[in-house]
């Protein structure tokens, strides 16, 4: 199967085929121009009027860093780009992409960590009040879940990438306690001082499993492919994180729905 080289005029929404690559194990099409317009949607979402002008030219300079370097992920290849080729690519120099990205992984992880941070923030602005703590994981689980869960052929091969990339990021390894923990490790406290999970429970370990079975679940929907039976990731979340949760209540909690049909990981 011959590869598909980039072609730097390529005109936006032009279908092109995606060269394998470390983060690329099927080769798909990706419409450019729905990548663009992903990557605006996730970086954007606060209207212009509601931040000042640096700020904004501090947003666009950021989107165009991450269009340009995600096009040429998908297409060049992860590997095979350069961070001159990005800076080329977005008309920068190397020292303006040094200000946005200590490096080229950056690029990757940007995109997942700000949709980690959009979903911690939905939670904190809208949780209603006299939630439970159970409930309040699991919401804000599923609410990473479905900002992480489109279903096109872009978006996909775009988590895969993140996903990939942070298992690979060995400096991610020995960072502090990952921002989602710390939330999931606050709740969890309250949970134990409100009485309704086991004192005796650990609430950073609670925390870490909640969040592994959120990578878990995103992982065996990723295998699943777009063309396979449908994989509801939203749904598969919650019935794994209640089930860790079901775990350390001091109550019986009440079983969450099994969903009507499940999807068998591929070996």
């Amino acid at each position: 199967m011959s590869s598909t080289t980039a072609v730097a005029g390529t005109p936006t929404g032009e279908v092109i085929g995606v060269r394998p690559s470390a983060f690329d194990v099927r080769r798909i099409d990706v419409d450019v121009q729905r990548v663009e317009t992903l990557i605006d949607e996730w970086l954007c979402e606060s209207p212009d009027d509601d931040v000042d002008r640096r700020t904004r030219k501090r947003q666009h300079t950021k989107s165009v860093i991450l269009r340009s370097a995600w096009r040429l992920f998908l297409t060049v290849g992860y590997d095979d780009t350069t961070i001159a080729d990005i800076a080329e690519a977005a008309d920068i120099g190397k020292g303006t992409f040094f200000a946005y990205f200590a490096k080229k992984s950056d690029a990757v992880l940007a995109l997942c960590h700000h949709r980690r941070d959009v979903a911690i923030s939905r939670y904190r602005d809208g949780a209603p009040p006299g939630r439970s703590a159970r409930q309040a994981i699991v919401g804000l689980i599923e609410e990473l879940a479905l900002l992480n869960g489109q279903t096109s052929p872009e978006a996909r091969v775009m988590a895969e990438m993140s996903l990939r990339q942070f298992l690979a990021d060995t400096e991610i390894m020995r960072d502090e306690t990952p921002p989602m923990e710390v939330v999931l490790g606050e709740l969890v406290r309250a949970g134990i001082d409100s009485g309704e999970f086991d004192s005796a429970v650990n609430a950073e370990a609670v925390a870490r499993l909640v969040h592994a079975a959120y990578y878990s679940a995103k992982a065996a929907w990723l295998r699943t492919g777009p063309l396979t039976v449908p994989f509801d990731l939203v749904e598969r979340v919650r019935l794994d994180v209640d089930l860790i949760l079901r775990g350390v209540a001091t109550t019986p909690v009440r079983k969450t729905r099994t969903p009507a049909a499940t999807t068998a990981p591929r070996s």
